[in-house]
């Protein structure tokens, strides 16, 4: 069904490989949200419905009929979104996220693009600052309200062994 799942986590360069890497990649097919709408609302009942609607059989059929509409030429099918991450900027449900991925789409190969921690922290700073944000650098790192959880995110172990742990070592490539 899906070949690649890229857990484009935000400020890794995601918006590139979805515009520059995957669109122009012999080997792929990327399941561009914008070229099929449709993913849109797949998606967006992949990560963000609510525990007690989520049904994976339902979900896993209506995504089997969108790609049974594709020619995908036997290309390796491939999604990618920021928010398969978990929620900006903690990263808050992302376990949660990769156990629906999983029973969704099953033992699929998984790549997660992760970027240096001090790099990644002032790049979530400077877009707090560009949509308003009024905090130091200090204030935002450590505000319970505006930045929860920003810190325990920058450690990608666990996310990584979340995915490992679910989708075998054999299929996550970091």
């Amino acid at each position: 069904m899906i070949d690649l799942i890229h857990i484009g986590d935000y400020k890794t360069g995601t918006s590139w490989f979805q515009k520059q890497v995957f669109p122009v990649h012999p080997e792929l097919y990327y399941l561009d949200s914008g070229i099929h709408p449709e993913v849109v609302h797949l998606m967006h009942q992949l990560i963000d419905i609510r525990d007690l609607d989520f049904n994976p059989e339902v979900l896993r059929g209506r995504f089997a009929d969108v790609l049974n509409d594709i020619d995908s030429q036997n290309r390796k099918i491939v999604i990618s979104r920021e928010a398969l991450s978990g929620s900006y900027p903690a990263g808050d449900h992302a376990k949660r996220i990769a156990e629906r991925l999983y029973a969704v789409f099953g033992k699929t190969k998984v790549l997660i693009v992760i970027r240096e921690q001090f790099s990644m922290l002032k790049s979530i700073y400077s877009q707090y600052v560009k949509i308003g944000g009024t905090l130091s650098f200090e204030e935002f790192v450590y505000d319970p309200i505006v930045s929860p959880g920003v810190v325990e995110k920058l450690k990608y172990h666990k996310i990584i062994d979340a995915y490992v742990n679910i989708f075998g070592k054999e299929n996550v490539f970091v």
